[in-house]
């Protein structure tokens, strides 16, 4: 008489490995988004933090500002991360790249005699690519005033275009000095608080 030997043969530990590894996808998947989203949270808060120190410089400093621009021309006014670190409105040790590799730079208008419009660009370093899906959903973390210009800009889009993350605005970044935005970029719309001179 045959006696069944204990254990599991080949067809029951093929089964449940494939059952484990099924498992593991989605798992993989939450985990692989997860660390994503915490990067673009870091990335939008990093930009956040430049738009704050520079709205809050313009607002200080209008009066440079208006002394050197002309109303309603594309002159702008550069202000850089070094600069804010500088006077005081970003700490010292704070990083002048993005978590995503972008170097910032925003530049000051006058519009009207007497108020202030600025916009920020965050520029990827070259050879850098962020998925267009991606900076959606930063510039959206950064609320009404973030924005993009995609890495897959529609065919007749203008180099310059920059579009609001929520769909709120849009605009010619040549009003700013910026004849070409690079694609990819990261955006902060600074023309919503107007200062006063």
């Amino acid at each position: 008489m045959k006696t069944k030997a204990a254990g599991f043969t080949l067809v029951e530990m093929i089964v449940v490995i494939v059952i484990i590894g099924l498992a593991a996808v989605p798992i993989a998947e939450w985990q692989r988004r997860s660390v994503e989203q915490t990067f673009e949270a870091a990335a939008a808060q990093h930009a956040l933090s430049v738009a704050e120190a520079a709205s809050n410089w313009a607002k200080d400093n209008i009066g440079e500002v208006t002394s050197n621009t002309s109303v309603g021309s594309g002159a702008a006014y550069p202000l850089t991360v070094a600069t804010l670190k500088l006077d005081g409105y970003l700490p010292p040790s704070f990083e002048d790249v993005s978590p995503l590799g972008q170097t910032y730079l925003v530049r000051f208008r006058q519009p009207t005699a007497g108020t202030v419009s600025g916009l920020m660009i965050a520029a990827p370093a070259a050879g850098s690519v962020v998925e267009d899906l991606s900076l959606r959903r930063i510039a959206r973390q950064m609320g009404a005033p973030g924005g993009y210009v995609e890495a897959s800009r529609p065919s007749g889009t203008p180099a310059s275009q920059v579009d609001g993350a929520l769909g709120g605005w849009t605009v010619d970044a040549a009003l700013w000095g910026w004849t070409s935005v690079p694609a990819g970029s990261l955006a902060y719309s600074l023309f919503f608080s107007q200062a006063e001179s």
